[in-house]
């Protein structure tokens, strides 16, 4: 690699470039070489070789990445002096290697992380297409997801999910009604274009909710320059009746760049393998197998801008999610057999529904100073969502007018800053702070939390220092918050007219919060192909407004939900260690975890049954001293470079220490095993042919919180078949996967479903295409 320089307005900029070999010596064509800092990067030619222009002096990182290969990642200093720098990558028959494994935010690869982290890129997603995004992440052992159906999913990692599990894109969270169970996670799940996941406390980058884990959406980087782009994916399901599609375009002209995509899909009332089902002790039926308006749609844009320059880059998106979907009738207020009658529309949205509309505009900006980089994103998000249903009250009170029964607008202005110091090559600094700012309204007829505001700002510093076989990190962190909510009082109604009095619904409160918290953690590599890392810290979690203050009939959960205002921050002091054995065809990891809460909120299942009219037993956010402790294993072995085998098992165990009883909503443990064969033969229609079978096996969940209902074990058979393929020089894909093979009847623990004696969907037989185009502007003008 030589480094040749030229002026440009009294500033010397340096031109990288290379040459890229396999361990025969011979050139690799379509290697993607991308600059870390500059979010930009180019593909080498036919002769294996590459070149970025208009380089500053500095720290950069060099990422080369090629299918079929080992992933590289080289640190370069671009200094006054040229160098020579071959790089060679080495075969890999373990599809992780193929992938760049670096969490962003720290600059911290696979070899320099002392917690469990995995990274998936949109080739993943489209080769196990799945219901939702969220879905797809339970490929990873320790993740699992709590869902309302099909359209709504929210992430699970080792057990801990709702607000313990931050959800970013671009640096900044994602903020939108997250403590409901009914909530979904407003993300395009044909937009995400790779996920770097860590389990354990992330508390230290992002502030408090990061006891669980963090999953971070990942931008693809900036198109290469002087090209222009486009791809087509559509989608069809047939449990749903599900047809989706993903239109993307993206141009780079002399650095400057637009990225544009638009997604749609539309969903019919799904299928169960159930005639009936049970709600508060009724009977009630299931007409034709499926379940009456749980149909719905979305919409939705995205769009970037910006630009690279020999300072850094700079851009800014928007990007707006709008999803509206029905309730399943027999599931919302007080179900009728009338109500849940064919009405041969299966994709109609009737009442009671939702909608829902995600605004979100981020600014992410990197700018070079000397050896260093300073990275702050700015971001503003709009969430509004909307429940409908048939005005009641049950025989108490006056009818509503209109049919909004819960209406909730969250506006989130947020910050996240970060300094690289870039003091050695072996020794690095970070400091940084983000913050947020919050206002929640309330309408509708119906009341479960109240208005409020939130706001919380943290400064943090993280080290980093390596020897030759041992990589040393640690951080600390110190947050303030600040909650205000509103005064909601609930009328008592003898009968449709009078009034016997008021009752406090949810009290006024301004509280305030400060936590310090950190870590450390080493990353050894004794010799050989091993890998030990253990991480230890202390991570804590300021209590939400919903747990402090809800009170009111959660439908579409199926229980009445009452928050506690005297609940303070829990505290967790949590341990991971990793083993992990990583050869040619062959790579295993063990990773056992065990963590101490301190007052740890959890929605306790009681006993009593509501006051409010229907609404089922009543569930009290509560707190307590607890243990959480649990392991994954992950195997996967190459018999032959086309026969890949993939074995993973996952245990999470939780109760609390002042009752001696389970904490409620863990998963049960499970043993996953994926086989994989792949054909080539150039001389057929499709060169390249994958066949793969799943097994997923899951045990009964019989260790469960009181007065919560245990679920049977199962196990379901997947499978998949699918082709890479050229068609006039574009790439093409297409694939087919097969859902629940055996029509299994079977219930998922964390399904909310459960609770109504209904089952999992059956069969499900998916398709999915995606064909890829792009072109050079140089030859164009």
């Amino acid at each position: 690699m030589a480094l040749s320089g030229n002026t440009l307005l009294c500033q010397t900029l340096y031109q990288l470039d290379g040459k890229v070999t396999d361990a025969n010596r011979q050139p690799l064509p379509g290697v993607i070489v991308e600059v870390h800092e500059l979010g930009r990067g180019t593909q080498t030619n036919a002769n294996g070789s590459f070149s970025i222009s208009s380089l500053k002096p500095g720290s950069y990182h060099i990422h080369f990445s090629l299918l079929g290969f080992s992933a590289n990642e080289q640190a370069v200093i671009i200094g006054t002096e040229s160098k020579i720098l071959n790089i060679v990558m080495e075969p890999a028959s373990i599809e992780l290697n193929n992938l760049v494994v670096e969490e962003s935010m720290l600059k911290a690869g696979l070899k320099e992380q002392s917690q469990a982290m995995a990274v998936l890129d949109q080739e993943h997603f489209i080769k196990n297409g799945n219901a939702s995004l969220v879905r797809i992440l339970e490929s990873i052992p320790g993740v699992n997801s709590i869902n309302t159906g099909l359209s709504v999913s929210k992430p699970v990692i080792r057990g801990l999910s709702f607000n313990r599990v931050i959800v970013a894109e671009n640096g900044i969270k994602q903020e939108g009604q997250q403590w409901g169970g009914d909530h979904g996670l407003e993300i395009d799940q044909f937009a995400v274009e790779r996920i770097e996941l860590i389990k354990g406390p992330a508390s230290l980058l992002y502030g408090s909710d990061g006891l669980g884990g963090l999953i971070n959406i990942r931008p693809a980087p900036a198109p290469t320059r002087n090209t222009i782009s486009a791809s087509l994916l559509a989608s069809a399901r047939s449990v749903n009746d599900f047809l989706g599609g993903s239109v993307f375009t993206a141009i780079n002209k002399n650095d400057y760049f637009f990225r544009l995509r638009f997604s749609a899909q539309d969903f019919a009332d799904f299928r169960v393998p159930a005639n009936e089902f049970t709600y508060n002790g009724y009977v009630l039926p299931i007409i034709n197998n499926r379940l009456k308006n749980t149909a719905g749609n979305e919409r939705n844009v995205y769009l970037t801008a910006g630009m690279g320059k020999p300072w850094g880059f700079s851009s800014i998106s928007f990007s707006r999610f709008a999803q509206k979907a029905g309730f399943f009738a027999g599931s919302h207020g007080i179900p009728r057999s009338y109500q849940l009658q064919d009405d041969s529309l299966p994709r109609n949205i009737d009442l009671p529904r939702q909608e829902v509309t995600h605004y979100k505009v981020l600014s992410n900006t990197s700018v070079q100073l000397g050896k260093h980089w300073l990275e702050a994103d700015f971001g503003y998000q709009l969430n509004h969502r909307s429940e409908y249903s048939y005005p009641h009250t049950h025989g108490k009170g006056p009818q509503p007018t209109g049919d909004l029964e819960l209406d909730f607008k969250l506006q989130t202005l947020s910050y996240n800053v970060r300094l690289h110091i870039e003091a050695e090559r072996n020794r690095s600094l970070i400091l940084g702070s983000n913050g947020q700012m919050q206002q929640n309204t309330i309408g509708g007829f119906n009341f479960l939390i109240p208005r409020f505001s939130n706001s919380g700002v943290g400064i943090f510093a993280f080290y980093r220092k390596s020897w030759d076989k041992l990589i040393f990190n640690g951080g600390i962190r110190y947050d303030y918050a600040r909650i205000s909510t509103q005064k909601q009082y609930r009328a008592i109604y003898l009968d449709s007219i009078s009034i016997s009095g008021y009752e406090l619904a949810s009290p006024q409160l301004e509280r305030c919060f400060s936590n310090v918290s950190g870590s450390t953690g080493i990353s050894w590599f004794p010799g050989g192909n091993w890998n030990l890392k253990l991480n230890v810290g202390s991570a804590y979690r300021v209590p939400t407004p919903s747990e402090l203050t809800s009170n009111g009939v959660h439908h579409g959960t199926f229980r009445h939900e009452l928050g506690d205002s005297a609940l303070t921050s829990e505290r967790s002091l949590q341990s991971d260690l990793m083993l992990r054995f990583s050869g040619k065809k062959w790579e295993w990891s063990v990773t056992p975890y065990f963590n101490f809460f301190k007052d740890f909120i959890f929605l306790d299942p009681t006993a009593q049954f509501s006051t409010l009219p229907d609404a089922g037993l009543l569930y009290r956010y509560a707190q307590a001293d607890a243990v959480h402790y649990g392991a994954e294993i992950q195997s996967d072995v190459h018999l032959t470079p086309d026969f890949h085998i993939g074995i993973s098992a996952q245990v999470v165990r939780a109760w609390n220490l002042e009752t001696s009883y389970n904490l409620p909503f863990i998963p049960p443990a499970q043993a996953k095993l994926d086989l994989e064969y792949e054909l080539h033969n150039e001389h057929w229609i499709f060169p390249e042919v994958f066949i793969g079978l799943q097994t997923q096996a899951v045990s009964a969940q019989n260790l469960t919180a009181r007065n919560e209902r245990t679920t049977a074990g199962y196990v379901v058979l997947n499978s998949n078949i699918g082709t890479n393929f050229s068609l006039k020089k574009h790439d093409c894909r297409f694939i087919v996967n097969i859902q629940n093979m055996l029509d299994a009847r079977y219930y998922a623990h964390l399904n909310r479903y459960r609770q109504l004696n209904l089952p999992e969907s059956g069969r499900n037989f998916m398709l999915t295409f995606q064909i890829k185009l792009q072109r050079s502007l140089e030859k164009h003008g």
